[in-house]
């Protein structure tokens, strides 16, 4: 005979009442007393993922899967907290024999699409989803992750359309009201306007779920010249371009007028992860808090200023911030537009990707500039030394951002650039770029758009960075993406002496790579339209003089630049922030 229900209804109404502690003594209790029953061994590893502890989880989720080999409820728990654990191989098997478990409903497919994403087998989780939509056919789960995968496979068309449908059938689901928002950064033509309606339906979804906050207002800052404490509200505090982009803070900051709080959002620490750990003065681990719960702690803490690096990324957490924890709150680097919420005061940008003028009416925080860059980028310090081109090679452009970043209309443009030059060829590389499938895919668009495909050459991703650095040394020109432009890319270009050609639009996410190129002296290089585009690039592979001459000066000329400028960066950085402050003070 099994436990009965209410007693694991008792040990869950525990947990669900914050006596975790409490919950886990009973449910270790039950277990001693009832081995083999698989329901206890669930309901321990549900306390344990609910304290941060997935690997404990997965030990428990496994004995349940072994002790109830059929049931669908502990298999798909067994697939979730095995992608926990990164174990994302074993998720697609648990999630195939969850498919002939549970047929008709569709989670199995879910759950491999899922792991499938994790291993950046976009193409496959597309196929996965369509399976389940055969069994499971208007499935949000199902058609949010399809959109997902599509997007990432470079067809932002396919996955707008998608959630253009959902928000209208699923309007106050986070999940697909922030996904909505962030995949109209990479369509183009989208109007202006219509971005910013999103993101404020965004605002409006969290005023109909959340309501007020709570809280109470947060207290009124008072002292303009205290010691400030800075909240650093993100997930992607690791090897991650976030995590390479505001490491400079964590590395200058005057530790004497501020200090780094930290509410870590993902449930595991990746790899660089420690490195943020050690530099922060306080951690919070917040990887499964709720909204409500995080927003708690960061007013308990006595945060100042609240800075969130995600916008409506993965791992967001802009609830929190709708909750206001603290006085100042701030958006930073992790997304290229406004998010539409409300009690947002601040947008970091600079001059170059946000005009003032122009850009302020779209957004609906304040936007401050940080001029001349609101960027800084830290060299890899293992970087290869820059090698010159071969003498009488032909002229290969060059592309190594992210496939979402690639739809079928820069395609087309490239296709008119390589028209243009025709002693050219296109080399792709992308970090997802080793699925075969998705080759395939990116292969039958490029020829639709008109490129000839025996001038092209896609590259999987490389075995090290360094590898990666070095495949540079085959490009002579970097083509930069739209309307969402290259970040890491284009410094990462510049750093092995490629000169970049971006295209300049109105929003923040096509007019990064004209800050860049800017803070190198390289403006030139920023088309602001199509033919302008083809012309520079064309242009400047018919100067070979002029590419051999950045090739053997880009990378002094980036070293001494505002832009890898740590220390100069993090006090300008510093100076906003106590200006935000100073101005709340009054």
């Amino acid at each position: 005979m099994g436990v009965p229900r209410e007693k694991l209804g008792q040990i869950l109404s525990h947990a669900n009442t914050g006596r975790l502690d409490r919950a886990v003594a009973a449910c270790q209790q039950l277990i001693r007393q009832n081995p083999g029953d698989a329901g206890v061994h669930h309901v321990m590893a549900d306390l344990f993922m609910r304290s941060l502890d997935p690997g404990k989880a997965l030990f428990f989720i496994a004995r349940a899967a072994e002790l109830a080999p059929n049931d669908p409820v502990i298999a798909s728990a067994h697939a979730r907290i095995l992608g926990t654990n990164q174990k994302h191989d074993e998720v697609i098997a648990v999630a195939r024999r969850l498919a002939t478990l549970a047929p008709g409903t569709g989670e199995g497919e879910l759950l491999e699409a899922l792991a499938l994403t994790h291993q950046q087998r976009h193409a496959a989780a597309v196929e996965a989803c369509q399976r389940g939509l055969v069994h499971a056919p208007g499935n949000p789960q199902l058609l949010v992750t399809l959109a997902t995968a599509l997007l990432q496979c470079g067809e932002s068309g396919d996955a707008v359309r998608i959630f253009d449908d959902l928000v209208t059938r699923y309007p106050d689901d986070t999940l697909i009201r922030g996904n909505h928002a962030l995949t109209l950064n990479y369509v183009r033509g989208v109007g202006r306007d219509r971005v910013l309606e999103a993101h404020k339906a965004y605002q409006a979804m969290l005023d109909r779920t959340l309501g007020p906050s709570p809280l109470g207002p947060p207290a009124t800052p008072a002292d303009p010249e205290k010691r400030l404490r800075i909240g650093v509200l993100s997930p992607d505090l690791r090897e991650h371009p976030v995590g390479r982009f505001i490491d400079p803070v964590f590395e200058h900051m005057d530790k004497s007028r501020f200090e780094l709080a930290v509410y870590f959002t993902s449930a595991i620490e990746a790899k660089g992860t420690t490195a943020f750990k050690r530099r922060a003065d306080l951690w919070r681990p917040c990887g499964v808090g709720s909204y409500l719960s995080i927003a708690q702690t960061i007013r308990n803490d006595r945060v100042d200023i609240l800075i969130e690096l995600s916008g409506h990324t993965g791992g967001e957490k802009l609830g929190v911030l709708h909750l206001r924890p603290a006085p100042i709150q701030v958006t930073y680097l992790g997304y290229p537009n406004t998010t539409g919420v409300r009690a947002i005061n601040h947008r970091i940008v600079d001059s170059f990707t946000d005009p003032a003028g122009e850009a302020d009416a779209w957004c609906t925080e304040r936007l401050v500039r940080l001029d001349p860059c609101f960027l800084c980028y830290t060299p890899p310090v293992d970087a290869p030394p820059v090698e010159p081109r071969p003498a009488g090679a032909g002229i290969t452009f060059g592309s190594f951002n992210a496939i979402q970043k690639v739809g079928d209309d820069l395609l087309a443009l490239w296709a008119r650039l390589l028209a243009t030059c025709p002693d050219s060829h296109l080399l792709v590389k992308a970090f997802n770029l080793k699925e075969a499938t998705l080759r395939e895919r990116v292969l039958a668009r490029c020829t639709a758009a008109g490129i000839d495909v025996s001038r092209l050459e896609i590259l999987p991703p490389t075995d090290t960075p360094e590898d990666h650095l070095e495949a540079y040394g085959r490009v002579d020109i970097a083509l930069d993406t739209h309307p969402y432009c290259g970040t890491t890319t284009t410094c990462e270009a510049l750093w092995m002496g490629v000169p970049v050609v971006t295209l300049v639009g109105e929003s923040h996410a096509s007019r990064v790579g004209l800050s860049l190129l800017h803070a190198v002296g390289l403006g030139e290089l920023a088309a602001r339209s199509d033919e302008d585009y083809v012309t520079i690039a064309a242009g400047l592979a018919k100067d070979r003089a002029r590419l051999t001459q950045l090739r053997a000066s880009l990378r002094g000329t980036m070293a001494a630049s505002v832009l890898c400028d740590a220390p100069g960066f993090v006090r300008r950085f510093e100076g906003a922030l106590r200006t935000m402050w100073r101005t709340a003070c009054g």
